[in-house]
């Protein structure tokens, strides 16, 4: 298990060099610029029939890379260009017609979120102005990040009146569904983080009118706990968005947007994607780092590439897409498993 961030940003940046990882971009790149000049798909050259797949696995594993140094505090030049990698990777994928909406809505705002994190805030809003115009219906959590993101501060408080009249996001409701058997843990957890993320919203928007800096570290402190949440439960897809929203609101403060959360969830389990498959793999070098460049990026099942020290005693992955908070299935994909030793690339 690699816990140090030193060893996490070595092998992201290896990653990064890596011939086949820059092939798949150059591939991507060179295929979008062929959609915007509207070039018959026949008159395209051969381009790998698996390009999406591993694109976008390569993309969640540098995402899942920079999460972790950011928690660790590390500076904007170590985590930038793993940031930048993966969004325009997701950029590429969410051009694509071919794609499911729900699906390139998703990796539209998660390359939005990644272009702000990266300090490239002009690419952020020119892909989420062209990808998910104003009148666009958003699932409510995207719903409620993008407001704040757009600085739609009206919006976003009818967002959260509108949350907080909603009576499955009680304690209560949750608590007596949850022991009568009504609701699932998943569902449990999703609407517990949807009503941290409305109520840290909340006081986020009272605080220009007050000043007070209560409300903002009451804001960031419940992201914290909803952060750890996330983690600790494997659930990608927030972790990304309430981390995306804390370092928001960090900004306003003028403190590190990451230290303060490094120190809350030092400590924890390495995250899985608990999000898109319903129970974790067995540590193996099945992975989003081996996906994006092994021989068997198309399976879901856990199986060693390489010599490893690890059991091989690894179960599969549930191969049926699982409904995701945000109101449609998502892509099925593994946990991101650290980057093992010894691992043979295709």
């Amino acid at each position: 298990m690699i816990d140090a961030p030193e060893e996490i940003l070595r092998r992201a940046q290896a990653f990064l060099n890596n011939a086949e990882v820059r092939n798949l971009h150059a591939q991507a790149h060179a295929r979008a610029i062929l959609r915007n000049v509207a070039r018959p798909s026949d008159d395209w050259p051969r381009f790998r029939s698996d390009l999406d797949e591993r694109l976008h696995h390569a993309a969640h594993y540098l995402l899942w890379a920079a999460l972790h140094l950011l928690e660790a505090g590390r500076s904007h030049p170590d985590v930038g260009p793993l940031l930048l990698v993966a969004s325009e990777a997701l950029e590429f994928l969410c051009a694509d017609p071919r794609q499911s909406t729900p699906v390139r809505l998703e990796q539209a705002v998660t390359a939005g979120f990644g272009y702000y994190l990266a300090g490239h805030y002009a690419r952020s809003y020119v892909l989420l102005k062209e990808a998910i115009p104003q009148d666009t219906p958003l699932p409510p959590p995207i719903a409620l990040f993008m407001s704040v993101l757009r600085k739609q501060f009206g919006v976003a408080r009818r967002i959260t009146v509108a949350n907080f009249s909603l009576d499955t996001l009680s304690d209560e409701i949750i608590a007596q569904a949850l022991s009568e058997g009504r609701l699932s843990e998943d569902e449990a957890y999703e609407r517990i983080l949807l009503a941290s993320a409305t109520q840290a919203v909340s006081n986020y928007l009272e605080y220009p009118k007050t000043g007070s800096r209560t409300l903002l570290d009451a804001a960031i402190s419940i992201l914290d706990d909803a952060i750890l949440i996330a983690k600790e439960q494997r659930y990608v897809d927030w972790w990304w968005w309430l981390f995306c929203l804390r370092y928001g609101f960090a900004q306003k403060c003028q403190f590190p947007g990451t230290n303060r959360t490094a120190r809350r969830v030092s400590g924890t389990r390495p995250v899985s994607n608990r999000h898109f498959c319903a129970k974790p793999c067995a540590t193996s070098s099945e992975n989003w780092e081996t996906r994006a460049l092994g021989p068997n990026s198309g399976r879901c099942r856990a199986e060693r590439t390489g010599p490893s020290s690890r059991s091989t005693s690894a179960p599969a992955c549930e191969t049926s897409p699982r409904s995701s908070s945000f109101g449609h299935p998502s892509l099925t994909r593994c946990p991101p498993l650290l980057p093992p030793t010894g691992v043979t690339f295709a």
